[in-house]
């Protein structure tokens, strides 16, 4: 939860985000940026990061409170852009926001249509006993790792993301063990090197018949920001679709509810002086 030290990150601005307002994490970084004198900005619905800015007297951005983090995405986008402002550091990302949240209205029907597909497809691998993958190259590495984090919190489902080339390049050895696997595969048009992958993809389902592939596209003619927001909240539907049709209610997975009843009074404990706002 340490600042990363190869970091040169003296009078760095930074921007606290946490929907919930109660990740551990966050809160001790914010605690470090504070002791260090940052200039430091709050984006979140409540708890006890929503305290500390208001003792602090710190810029906040609020969402809606009742909502779900996955909802709340493109708010938290808006949120981070305006508090960027504040803070000295203003990301410039207006038109970009605004682009993204003319496309989420737009295709709010085929993103649920899509994320169901997906929730339907996944939910038949799984039945055939299939390990579940989710591919793309470098632009899209943060989406394909929120969707494993999304998967396994909102449906209790593994999945394992394909950095394409980078570490994925060896993994793809592994595709076949066991019963096979489905590779959902997210294609940016716009990119060549996913247009190569396309046919990589598409060669190594002809070859091995155990391994299936699902080819998920970026809506054309809009930013990057658009696009991974639109791939971010198709799988929030997916997963949340699963956790449904599984009866899986993040709050109340024993393996999360005992991760925090282990770790968070340790983690509690390193807390310099909001150890109370708990």
């Amino acid at each position: 939860m340490d600042l990363d030290p190869r970091i040169s990150s003296k009078n760095l601005p930074a921007i606290c985000v946490s929907y919930s307002g109660t990740t551990l994490e966050t809160i001790k970084i914010l605690e470090d940026l504070l002791s260090m004198k940052r200039p430091v900005g709050v984006v979140t619905s409540g708890g006890p990061l929503l305290k500390i800015a208001e003792r602090e007297s710190l810029p906040v951005f609020m969402l809606n409170q009742g909502s779900l983090p996955r909802v709340e995405l493109p708010s938290m986008l808006v949120g981070i852009d305006k508090i960027s402002r504040c803070v000295g550091a203003s990301l410039y990302i207006e038109r970009d926001l605004a682009e993204a949240r003319d496309l989420l209205n737009r295709e709010r029907r085929s993103i649920e249509d899509l994320g169901l597909e997906i929730a339907s497809k996944i939910d038949e691998a799984l039945s055939h006993g299939k390990r579940i993958s989710v591919a793309a190259t470098r632009p899209y590495y943060p989406i394909i790792h929120r969707i494993r984090t999304e998967l396994s919190e909102n449906a209790a489902i593994p999945s394992e993301p394909l950095e394409m080339p980078e570490t994925g390049h060896n993994q793809v050895a592994s595709l076949r063990s066991g019963k096979g696997s489905l590779v959902i595969h997210i294609v940016d048009q716009d990119l060549g090197e996913d247009l190569a992958l396309r046919g990589y993809f598409k060669e190594l389902s002809e070859r091995y018949p155990e391994i299936e592939v699902l080819e998920i596209n970026t809506p054309g003619g809009v930013g990057y920001l658009s696009k991974a927001l639109y791939i971010a909240m198709v799988f929030g539907i997916a997963s949340a679709a699963l956790g449904k049709e599984r009866n899986v209610d993040p709050e109340y997975i024993d393996e999360m509810r005992l991760f925090r009843d282990h770790m968070y009074g340790y983690y509690s404990s390193l807390l310099r002086g909001f150890v109370s706002s708990f």
